[in-house]
């Protein structure tokens, strides 16, 4: 015997009936329930493409052990059926021809009037009507209405929704900054949004994560606090990273402080403390005074071991591959020349080569 609903669905197919007559026949009710879910047109699945041999050429597959397909240009369906790109789409494991009907989640759906919605109970579908808003995995809102964390709210002008939560809008804000997408970050209007959870007064300033009380002992350099009355904040820092330095010390580079008779040498992340005069050309040429036992674990980038100038009254350790010792003393090295004590800096020659300038 056949259902009522099935002869409808091939009067839909075929053209001899309209949806008005199906309405007036079943009533609102049933045809939306039989339009969105239980027919399965004739002419919305496709057949099958039948594979003339196996296996298969190269570059193809073969679907359900009867057909060859080409993935870049087709699918094959559960049901065994290759189902092309430019024919449809695979939905409840058949070939689903685009057009009046889509696929939503998998599940078949009539498009008329309404659209998928990216979320879905698992092993569901989620569809809306074309005015509606898509709510979570299975929400549909109304014009007027907000979705807040998968429900539907008549909200109003005043009821705002942050990460999930709802908040009054004359008197708070949503903050942009939160720790996760499930955990809001609310403060009053009058509060300034700090970090991802903390909401700062009009006497306190934000300091990365934390308020701070302005104008005490505490300070903030880049994002991490510290105390002003032994501390001092450096203007040159790597981005992100806090470079601070006890008062009575230079700041140095980005991360390096130096201490009262020493002398800052060379910039960024290079920078060294180096003593007074043992600077050329930004590279310290005297590192330490030490005995030659001293200089061994001393070793320059290539790997190689420093070397030890006898200056009297002591020894200095220096980096053969930019610095000589002359005379017992340590001096800039350009290239393979070795500078005069004078001169503190390498210079681009006539020939393209270094030389000792300065």
């Amino acid at each position: 015997m056949t259902h009522w609903l099935d002869t409808a669905a091939r009067g839909l197919a075929t053209g001899t009936q309209t949806r008005r007559q199906i309405l007036r026949r079943g009533g609102a009710v049933a045809a939306v329930a039989m339009l969105d879910g239980l027919i399965r047109p004739a002419h919305a699945i496709a057949g099958t493409t039948p594979c003339p041999m196996l296996p298969c050429p190269p570059a193809q597959l073969c679907c359900s052990g009867a057909s060859c397909y080409d993935p870049e240009s087709a699918e094959c369906c559960t049901n065994g059926a290759v189902c092309s790109f430019d024919r449809g789409v695979c939905c409840e494991g058949r070939c689903l021809a685009t057009g009046e009907f889509g696929c939503c989640h998998d599940r078949i759906y009539l498009r008329v009037g309404k659209r998928c919605c990216p979320e879905a109970p698992r092993g569901g579908t989620h569809t809306c009507l074309d005015d509606e808003e898509c709510c979570g995995k299975s929400g549909c809102c109304k014009p007027g209405d907000m979705c807040c964390d998968g429900k539907c709210i008549n909200a109003g002008r005043n009821i705002g929704c942050c990460d999930g939560k709802t908040y009054d809008r004359r008197s708070a804000k949503c903050c942009p900054g939160h720790r996760s997408a499930k955990s809001e970050h609310v403060c009053q209007r009058d509060e300034e949004c700090c970090g991802t959870f903390s909401c700062c007064k009009d006497d306190e300033m934000c300091c990365g994560e934390y308020c701070i009380n302005r104008g005490g002992n505490i300070g903030c350099c880049d994002g991490e606090t510290y105390d002003r009355r032994l501390d001092k904040c450096c203007p040159d820092h790597r981005p992100g990273v806090a470079h601070t330095c006890y008062r009575n010390q230079e700041c140095c580079g980005d991360n390096t402080c130096c201490d009262k008779g020493s002398v800052c040498c060379g910039t960024g992340a290079s920078a060294t403390c180096c003593k007074p005069g043992d600077c050329r050309g930004g590279v310290c040429v005297g590192q330490e005074t030490c005995d030659e036992n001293f200089c061994k674990p001393l070793v320059t980038n290539s790997g190689t071991p420093y070397q030890c100038c006898p200056t009297s009254p002591a020894w200095t350790c220096y980096n053969p591959e930019n610095a000589c010792c002359i005379n017992n003393t340590a001096v800039l090295m350009c290239g393979t020349t070795c500078c005069a004590p004078r001169q503190g800096e390498c210079c681009v020659g006539p020939g393209g080569g270094l030389v000792c300038c300065g």
